[in-house]
């Protein structure tokens, strides 16, 4: 879509006065007094001949699927023109809903037939956030006439639980145990996951004597047991009112949730 810019607009509504003033005080001249009026239209037309037409630009956009809350993510939006544009100024703005920031407005200069920019997106609690349209709007040469173009959009950005320190290297290194390895590690204890029979010795606890076995084998056998591993933790948190106050920029509730993780 091609329209006329604020400076076309005020030229050509500069040119009203002067001819209300050559038709009042000349009125022989008035074949004289639109002719402001018509420059300010042929130089339109002209910019409107010399501007980029909009199906020679398109655009990209990237971004990652997943976003922790209160951590500060990148909208990649690559702009490529399809025809010899060195210099292009384009403006550019995002339509987005979802519980994030507004990323506000942005331009790009084209140089070399493309352009890329970075846009920050800091999401303020969980959800989802939707990419909907990328607007695009560059002048002529001679900033009389611009074009705007339309992107739809079909992006979606989950916004999970604060991860800012409950998935770091510490962390990492803890699971990465020996029950995701090739290598099978016993860790005895005061378990209840039955491990293996052994003789019973002197020291060792009498509540887990097999009287069963001691009976079949005519000596005393205890149980051993193992630690209990992939066990199920659920984490309960109150969502009442009062949690979602903001601390620091996030809700009390994705601070619990950090904490629990």
């Amino acid at each position: 879509m091609m329209l006329p810019t604020v400076r076309a607009v005020a030229l050509f509504g500069a040119g009203v006065p002067v001819c209300l003033v050559v038709l009042i005080g000349w009125p022989g001249l008035w074949p004289f007094s639109f002719d402001l009026s018509l420059l300010v239209l042929l130089l339109m037309g002209i910019d409107a001949l010399l501007v980029l037409p909009g199906r020679f630009v398109d655009a990209k956009v990237a971004v990652a699927s997943a976003v922790p809350v209160g951590n500060l993510a990148q909208i990649s939006v690559l702009l490529v023109a399809k025809r010899p544009a060195d210099g292009l100024a384009v403006q550019c703005a995002l339509d987005l809903s979802g519980p994030v920031t507004p990323p506000g407005n942005f331009a790009a200069m084209v140089k070399g037939g493309s352009a890329e920019v970075s846009v920050p997106l800091l999401p303020t609690r969980r959800g989802v956030v939707q990419l909907e349209t990328l607007w695009l709007k560059w002048r002529g040469p001679l900033g009389l006439m611009e074009v705007r173009k339309r992107l739809p959009l079909t992006t979606r950005i989950e916004i999970l639980p604060a991860r800012r320190t409950a998935y770091g290297p510490p962390l990492n290194a803890l699971m990465n145990s020996a029950i995701h390895g090739s290598k099978v590690q016993t860790q005895k204890g005061e378990g209840t996951e039955f491990d293996t029979l052994r003789e019973h010795v002197a020291g060792l606890d009498s509540r887990f004597i097999d009287w069963k076995q001691s009976a079949r084998h005519r000596r005393l056998v205890s149980k051993e047991f193992r630690i209990e591993r992939n066990h199920q933790v659920v984490l309960a948190f109150d969502t009442g009112h009062l949690m979602l106050d903001a601390v620091e920029g996030l809700a009390r509730l994705d601070h619990a949730i950090e904490a629990g993780l």
